[in-house]
């Protein structure tokens, strides 16, 4: 695939953050019984007109201000007409001409990749459609669950700027940790508040004119992201060079065979009809609006990372990894200010040992019964050497199902660390005096079995030993043992 340069475009679709939908007072809540949280707007019942949310119009403006957009202080709805079982109106309330946002950029230099920058062509608001489930056991059964119908979407849509499966899932990991920064969407995939529509094309070379591009719909993982480009490439390349067309047309991702299947021609926007919504008056944005909205702007992914590389000390993998979720960050700061241990120790334990608990729990920072108090508690144990490295990692484990805390974990499980010169000189003697060959070797000159000894010194006492006191004493020890 060397001779051929892959061009990728993609538009996401976040859920705001807003307590209601869109255009009525319906909950947003994810995880209501199916149909629940339908109101007689989400229905579309005769006579009912939709009221915009002011919450949704203020999150779309922060976005815009965080990527240094412009935003359209005079803009309006449209209707786009489809018919979909789930699209309870016939059409959709959205925004065609006069987007919201326009003309922004995101730099991605988190810890995705090479860094880049993205420019985003527009966002704008629009509701969301209900769900379809089909049900594959009884064919042609389906059934319609309209929660979702009305929720606000802020549609992002880049240039075609990407050329690798990589950068698209690059790019949307940023425009999550953005999201969450901004507290305007979680982002959680497994949730639908974020989906992705990749736009893909191939063609020979940059200089040529860009190829036929095929929409992949609705895509809901970044695993399932990064397998759908890159079937969809493969099969356009195989196209192409077989002496095929490739159609412009709209098709899905099955991720059980891991193919991307037609599902409709592609439409344009003439095929939509769309026109100005006749419930809904033009939205106009003052300027002391913005400004009261910049003024709340937290602080953004790249300006923490900066901050944290500059104030901590960090190394970049570490501090790019703590600052992909503000609550992860935050926890680490909340951590440094209650602990003895370095900056770069606290980043050490959280991106290490802690991450990849949760990992294997197959949790997330945002339920984790750790507070920083905690974990803060926990490595002053580890740096007074109270308790060993290794200790400190078996406590860390009990502590995700545990009631006890951190110094209750090491009475009641025995791990204090042994630190008594008396003691370890003791367990020492009884090591060289259960391994007369290996001490003889060792004073012969063969200086690698100080190792076998402090390993041995370390199982005599479970791995309770201070390991720096060990190594002191083994050396004066064996230095006596040597002199003649």
């Amino acid at each position: 695939m060397a001779h051929w340069d892959i061009v990728i475009g993609l538009e996401v679709h976040l859920q705001l953050a807003t307590q209601s939908k869109l255009f009525s007072s319906a909950s947003t809540a994810f995880g209501a019984k199916p149909n629940a949280q339908a109101s007689f707007v989400d229905l579309a019942l005769p006579g009912i007109l939709p009221t915009l949310n002011q919450e949704a119009v203020n999150m779309a403006i922060l976005f815009g201000l965080s990527i240094n957009a412009s935003i359209n202080q005079d803009t309006i709805f449209s209707r786009k007409n489809y018919f979909y079982p789930d699209l309870p109106k016939g059409y959709q309330i959205t925004q065609d001409a006069h987007p919201i946002i326009k003309q922004g950029v995101l730099d991605i230099s988190m810890a995705y990749g090479a860094p880049m920058t993205v420019e985003i062509v527009r966002a704008h608001l629009e509701e969301d459609a209900g769900q379809s489930s089909h049900d594959s056991q009884q064919a042609g059964l389906s059934a319609i669950n309209l929660n979702r119908a009305g929720i606000p979407l802020l549609e992002v849509v880049t240039a075609p700027v990407m050329h690798s499966s990589a950068e698209a899932v690059a790019f949307l990991k940023s425009i999550r940790t953005l999201a969450r920064y901004l507290n305007i969407s979680t982002g959680n995939m497994q949730e639908g508040a974020m989906r992705c529509d990749a736009n893909v094309s191939v063609r020979k070379t940059q200089e040529d004119p860009l190829g036929t591009r095929v929409e992949i719909k609705n895509i809901n993982s970044f695993k399932f992201v990064e397998r759908a480009i890159e079937y969809e490439v493969q099969r356009q390349i195989e196209t192409l060079e077989s002496g095929g067309t490739v159609q412009q047309e709209t098709r899905l991702y099955d991720s059980k065979n891991n193919l991307t299947q037609s599902m409709r021609s592609k439409e344009d926007a003439l095929d939509y009809r769309y026109f100005p919504d006749p419930d809904l008056p033009h939205v106009r944005i003052h300027n002391d609006e913005i400004k009261a909205l910049e003024a709340t702007l937290p602080e953004l992914p790249q300006a923490k990372c900066d901050r944290f590389l500059n104030r901590y000390e960090l190394k970049t993998e570490e501090a790019h990894r703590l600052c992909i979720d503000p609550d992860f960050s935050d926890f680490f700061e909340q951590c440094v200010a209650q602990t003895c241990a370095t900056p770069q120790t606290v980043a050490n334990w959280l991106c290490g040992e802690y991450l990849n608990l949760l990992k294997q729990k197959e949790l997330t920072h945002h339920h984790t019964p750790i507070t920083a108090d905690t974990f803060a508690t926990l490595l002053d144990q580890i740096e007074k050497n109270m308790i060993s490295g290794a200790a400190g990692k078996v406590i860390l484990a009990q502590l995700f199902s545990s009631t006890k805390g951190v110094i209750e974990l090491i009475e009641s499980m025995g791990l204090a660390q042994i630190s008594d010169t008396e003691t370890l000189s003791a367990m020492i003697q009884t090591v060289l005096n259960n391994n007369p060959s290996q001490l003889e070797a060792y004073q012969a000159g063969k200086d690698k079995l100080f190792g076998y000894f402090v390993g041995q010194v370390m199982k005599a006492s479970k791995g309770r030993a201070n390991p720096n006191q060990v190594n002191t004493l083994l050396h004066k020890m064996l230095s006596k043992k040597s002199t003649p």
